[in-house]
């Protein structure tokens, strides 16, 4: 099982997100690794993309691009992750998406070596 299976599993029946703000609203949680995948979402559901982990974001620019294109407007998409680099997040905000993480991670090598030493370290 995909680590984004298992945390939209996990969350989908969650009764935090049947909370007044989205009483009375169709939601979908959705696997971020499958939304591309889906056509039987509706324009008027409120998409929740979930995945364990957002690096550079280009899984959920995937799943966003497959939802505007189906006519699901943008402020109808939230992405939740555990956790995501700047990259990533960036990603995502670029299409006016918003996104819910629970920590904000750097990339090991590149945000942590300096510059002396980050292409060997790459390298290895």
């Amino acid at each position: 099982m995909k680590s984004s299976r298992f945390v939209w599993y996990l969350l989908r029946n969650i009764s935090f997100f049947t909370n007044k703000v989205l009483e009375g609203k169709n939601v979908a949680f959705v696997d971020i690794g499958v939304a591309s995948k889906i056509n039987s979402i509706k324009k008027k559901d409120h998409i929740f993309l979930v995945d364990d982990y957002i690096g550079s974001g280009s899984t959920a620019e995937g799943a966003i691009n497959h939802l505007l294109v189906n006519g699901i407007s943008a402020d109808k998409i939230s992405v939740l992750a555990i956790a995501a680099q700047d990259n990533g997040i960036d990603t995502v905000k670029k299409f006016g998406v918003r996104i819910f993480y629970f920590e904000k991670v750097s990339k090991a090598i590149s945000d942590t070596y300096p510059d002396s030493t980050r292409e060997c370290a790459l390298e290895l």
